[in-house]
């Protein structure tokens, strides 16, 4: 589904005016195939012939449109002794403003196999026209497009499943033709973007103290909208890591959820952490289900928010693409925060630069720093925020970490360890609202406990 012009066939997926260009002169491939090359030649240049002189063009004014020879134009016109590629069918359609309508009917009388999306490859085709005249671009940009097409059509989207299709949105109401609308272009965006992913898997912890604080419901809550975050930009696994006991109160209802709400369904499975002994514990604990490829870590409980009326990329989709740019880098998310909140949770500096991404190098990571700790100063230091893709290479460097320190086992700890011997850290800056719920319900709970009433 990848392999032709997306916003094309999502357009056409959302508005359904045309899944697919059906081909308006059906005729059967073996019946196609049993003509002569002579007779296909002939009946094409009269085609050709009669359009071009319908335009009021000249052979060699055609000839010049296409960046061919006129004598290319005569031979197939008057001798029938050549017969068009693909490419140039439709580039001489393109040239001679032949409607969509009627693409598949050059190509079936040039001797050519209709192709479906043929339609949606005209942009293409008229793009590559203009360049071909001007003579800087290469051949091949519109028959790339036919073939992409073409096998389209060769992974199951012939004709006969599109009229099906068409046929059976015509005979509902409007409002289910939205609804049906939307289903297939979510699950066909959803199929693109997993294809693309260069992650498959996603850790989210939820095996600390806060679902005991606010409720099963609440986190079930908060753990299904990171499992829509990651499904979101392709994920296709999940690993929950759950207290004990948590199986029937979050992992059930929660596989069972998700299983319903996607298609095609992703895999979920759940590893438990018997005492809450750091995020890096936490990671450790899933690495049967990790190692060998990078992973993404997503905390439930620290969110991103974004204003309504803005159209903005999520901040895991930014995260894959700095991943894209720099393939072996641990990443990060950060935000910018008071320099009295560093002492609650992690922090980086960032040495930034410019780009698309906001992405930055990452100088120096730490837990939970004492206020008199240089980085709480810092010009570049920023608050961590719960979304990390991490490398294969993290797990050695939990292990060396969780030997030295038995009862917490820190990822930023891991982290600054990877880096202070080479390891590549990258940073992405949030562009939404942070709200880190876990630190919020621990103020809210500190206060009860110490309230005087």
């Amino acid at each position: 589904m990848i392999l032709v012009e997306e916003s094309c066939v999502f357009s056409r997926l959302q508005s359904f005016g045309l899944l697919v260009l059906p081909c308006q002169y059906p005729i059967s491939y073996p019946q196609h195939m049993a003509r002569s090359s002579q007779d296909t030649s002939a009946v094409f240049g009269r085609l050709l012939q009669q359009t071009r002189e319908a335009a009021g063009l000249s052979r060699g004014q055609l000839a010049t449109r296409v960046g061919v020879d006129p004598s290319y134009i005569w031979r197939i016109e008057e001798r029938g002794q050549r017969r068009p590629s693909a490419e140039m069918t439709l580039t001489l359609a393109d040239a001679l403003a032949v409607g969509d309508e009627s693409l598949n009917r050059w190509l079936v009388t040039a001797g050519h196999e209709p192709i479906p999306l043929v339609a949606s490859v005209r942009p293409l085709i008229r793009s590559r026209g203009k360049s071909r005249r001007s003579g800087s671009m290469p051949l091949g940009t519109a028959a790339d497009a036919v073939i992409r097409a073409k096998r389209l059509e060769d992974l199951g989207f012939t004709n006969e499943l599109i009229d099906r299709l068409l046929t059976s949105v015509a005979v509902i109401p409007l409002p289910d033709q939205e609804l049906w609308a939307k289903i297939i272009t979510q699950s066909l965006s959803y199929a693109v973007n997993a294809m693309r992913c260069p992650v498959k898997v996603a850790v989210i912890p939820a095996a600390g103290g806060l679902h005991r604080v606010l409720g099963g419901h609440i986190t079930q809550r908060l753990v299904l909208s990171a499992i829509r975050e990651a499904f979101d930009v392709g994920i296709q696994e999940i690993v929950m890591v759950l207290a004990p006991g948590d199986r029937e109160i979050l992992y059930e209802p929660i596989s069972l959820a998700s299983t319903m709400a996607l298609l095609p369904s992703a895999k979920s499975h759940y590893v438990e952490q018997l005492e809450p002994l750091g995020l890096g514990d936490a990671i450790l604990r899933s690495r049967s289900f990790l190692e060998g490829k990078p992973f993404a870590v997503l905390l439930p409980d620290d969110a991103v928010h974004f204003s309504s009326n803005r159209n903005v990329e999520g901040e895991l989709g930014r995260m894959l693409n700095a991943l894209r740019e720099t393939a072996n880098a641990h990443i990060l998310a950060v935000t910018p925060i008071a320099k009295t909140a560093m002492m609650h949770c992690g922090v980086a500096t960032v040495k930034r630069q410019s780009g698309a991404n906001s992405l930055g190098s990452i100088v120096r990571l730490a837990e939970k720093p004492d206020r008199d700790d240089p980085i709480c100063t810092d010009n570049g230091a920023s608050g961590i925020v719960g979304r990390y893709i991490l490398q294969p290479s993290i797990f050695p460097a939990l292990e060396e970490i969780a030997r030295g320190s038995p009862r917490l086992v820190e990822l930023t700890d891991a982290l600054e360890l990877l880096r202070s011997r080479g390891g590549l850290l990258r940073a992405v800056e949030v562009r939404g609202k942070r709200t880190d719920i876990g630190e919020a319900v621990a103020y809210a709970n500190y206060a009860i406990k110490n309230s005087s009433i």
